[in-house]
């Protein structure tokens, strides 16, 4: 039974294995891509992964349960195929999880046997961890720099700012009292509307990925707003004389 059964799982897994091996349009090779006539017949009769292997529970030959089948693997090579089995429980662990090499797995009825899977063999067995996945890893890389680079050009522009309001507010200085006086309240507002894109760039900084898109479109208009009111000040103080 575990020949048929691991025939059969090697036949579900086909598609994953050696049909990704055996790429069209090979320039040294003719090669078969999919399944012949009876490799078909045998996946259909086959066991389903997703049915009959997939979150189904495994035993040992003791009847313990010592976990379930959370994932399959095939190796690069196709050589061989691993079932992922979440035996944490089982081995008193907490997230413990052992990649079992298929042909090691016995179907016993409607069961998934492991032989000799015993509470000590699963503890002493090392976890298995997924590879990184180096594409999203690149990609969050990339994200993360681009945010980084926004964040320090909005921190530029609020320098930039406060230089020119600075220069501003000594114009202010030299005008007539009751110019300062009308030019009071606009540089107020100024003041409070700098602190609010201060604010919003403290929160865009600490921001969660999920966030951080919604708080940026706020800060464009933010930003845009401030540097508008601060060319109208500038423009009332030319005109004011």
């Amino acid at each position: 039974m575990t020949k048929v059964f691991w025939a059969a799982t090697v036949a579900v897994l086909a598609v994953s294995g050696t049909a990704l091996g055996q790429m069209a349009g090979s320039s040294t090779n003719t090669t078969t891509v999919g399944l012949t006539v009876s490799e078909t017949k045998e996946v259909a009769f086959g066991w389903s992964a997703k049915k009959t292997i997939f979150k189904q529970p495994v035993y040992n030959d003791q009847q313990q349960k010592i976990g379930t089948v959370d994932d399959i693997i095939v190796a690069p090579d196709t050589s061989v195929s691993y079932f992922i089995i979440g035996a944490g429980g089982f081995a008193g662990l907490g997230k413990h999880n052992v990649a079992i090499p298929v042909a090691q797995v016995q179907l016993q009825g409607d069961k998934l046997i492991l032989p000799g899977a015993t509470k000590t063999a699963i503890q002493s067995m090392p976890p298995f961890e997924y590879a990184p996945n180096r594409r999203m890893e690149n990609v969050a890389g990339e994200l993360r720099e681009k945010r980084e680079a926004y964040e320090k050009a909005v921190a530029r522009k609020l320098e930039e700012f406060d230089r020119d309001l600075l220069v501003l507010k000594q114009d202010v200085q030299s005008k007539s009292a009751e110019i300062k006086t009308r030019a009071q309240e606009e540089l107020a507002d100024l003041d409070r509307k700098r602190e609010a894109v201060a604010q919003r760039l403290t929160d865009l900084r600490r921001a969660q990925s999920e966030a951080w898109g919604e708080l940026r479109t706020g800060m464009d208009k933010a930003v845009e707003e401030l540097k508008h009111g601060l060319a109208e000040a500038k423009q009332k103080m030319r005109t004011a004389g």
